[in-house]
């Protein structure tokens, strides 16, 4: 294996241990909550906190997994060039573990384990993957 490929391979293990170890923490919405307490410590009703809370974690879970997808489609690019495979590879690979850290989350004290938020997660390698394709699209010449 050539050291870029090794490179890329690290990199996208040492992305899903970083995920992996968020899901681990036990309680973290309750600690996000008090982060978000006392940065805005104005907010009077527990409603309008719950809603901060939840836009803040799941826009975690959005970036966590649009970087993912990155990382797959940057290791993918080393044995295909097909743009098709890469794109449906990523997406595949994302939405697996997405499920595979739900089901760990149901292990963690005071963690949830939603199907709701394997499809956030999900959205967010879309996200990566469409902003891919548009780029490809439009800055290289290359058809895809």
């Amino acid at each position: 294996m050539n050291k870029k490929k090794l490179i890329k391979w690290l990199m996208l293990l040492v992305w899903m241990l970083v995920i992996f170890l968020f899901s681990s923490q036990p309680h973290s919405g309750e600690i996000t909550k008090s982060i978000i307490e006392q940065i805005m410590p104005n907010i009077k009703t527990n409603s309008l906190l719950d809603m901060i809370n939840f836009i803040v974690r799941k826009s975690a879970h959005i970036t966590e997994y649009f970087i993912l997808a990155l990382l797959t489609i940057s290791l993918l690019k080393e044995y295909t060039k097909k743009q098709s495979v890469i794109l449906v590879s990523s997406l595949i690979f994302c939405f697996i573990y997405a499920l595979t850290d739900e089901f760990h989350q149901s292990f963690i004290p005071g963690r949830s384990s939603l199907f709701r938020d394997v499809l956030i997660d999900t959205s967010g390698s879309v996200l990566s993957l469409v902003s891919y394709y548009l780029y490809q699209k439009k800055f290289t010449t290359k058809k895809l």
